[in-house]
């Protein structure tokens, strides 16, 4: 889990090649890195964050996790 940063006509190329391949059917952000570095763009990775500010909610229970997170960090 992390953020991005692109510059944007790197990206809008990069979106123009990402492809439903998968279970979901669903278009995947982050496969565009690594297809601006099979283009030999440079692609940097730099940790920013906690593992609890990448918490994703899916479901009622991670929704729950996310929001025990919040509570002890606003206690």
């Amino acid at each position: 889990t992390g953020c991005y940063a692109f510059d944007g006509p790197s990206l809008l190329a990069a979106l123009d090649k990402i492809r439903p391949e998968n279970d979901q059917g669903e278009y995947y952000l982050t496969d565009c890195p690594a297809i601006l570095r099979s283009e030999g763009r440079t692609v940097v990775a730099s940790p920013s964050f906690t593992i609890e500010e990448a918490l994703g909610v899916n479901t009622v229970a991670q929704l729950a996790e996310v929001e025990a997170v919040l509570e002890r960090r606003d206690a």
